[in-house]
Formats: C-alpha cells, sequence, structure tokens
C-alpha cells in the first residue's frame, strides 16, 4: 500500500498504529522509487513535503526509514537501482 502523507501528527499517528513494516519514503518528486515499491506487499508512507523532510533531518534524497514494530531498524539513502533497494530492504525484515 503506497500513501501520501504530507502532516507530521498523522505520519507519528500511523507509524504508532503499525506493528508491522513499514517504509517512510523522503523524496523531492515522484520517482522511479514509487515503481519499484509496488512489487512489495509493505506500507510505504510516501513524503514530499519540504518542512517534514527537514524535521526529520533528512539531508540525501531519497532517502527511505524500514521501520518494524515501531522501531527504526535503518536507513537506505540515495539512488539504488531496484535490484539492491530490494535486496537492502528484504534483508532488513527479514
Amino acid at each position: 500500500m503506497f500513501m501520501e502523507i504530507n502532516d507530521l501528527d498523522k505520519i507519528d499517528e500511523y507509524l504508532k498504529s503499525q506493528n508491522e513494516i513499514m517504509l517512510l519514503k523522503f523524496d523531492n518528486k515522484e520517482s522511479k522509487y514509487n515503481e519499484y515499491f509496488s512489487s512489495l506487499d509493505l506500507k510505504i508512507i510516501n513524503i514530499t513535503d519540504k518542512d517534514i523532510i527537514s524535521f526529520y533531518e533528512i539531508e540525501t534524497l531519497p532517502t527511505v526509514l524500514v521501520y518494524k514494530n515501531r522501531n527504526l531498524l535503518d536507513s537506505i539513502i540515495g539512488f539504488k537501482t531496484k535490484t539492491e533497494l530490494i535486496k537492502n530492504i528484504l534483508n532488513l525484515i527479514q
């Protein structure tokens, strides 16, 4: 499931209510990453709002934060190939 949320409180609420794998994707545009994620059965929040990106102190776009059971597992910083991105995510969530 791919969602666009640009409200910090809603993002926080959503993260707190989930007990599963979730990805926060920070980007300044609709990117190819959106296509990459369509093959994954994960919840993904796409964040393009500059203020929220700044709040999370994201310096490089795109950045993906990987959460599991409300805990931050890791971040994937910068553009990766589809194979590399999917491999990184699958390694983190297994």
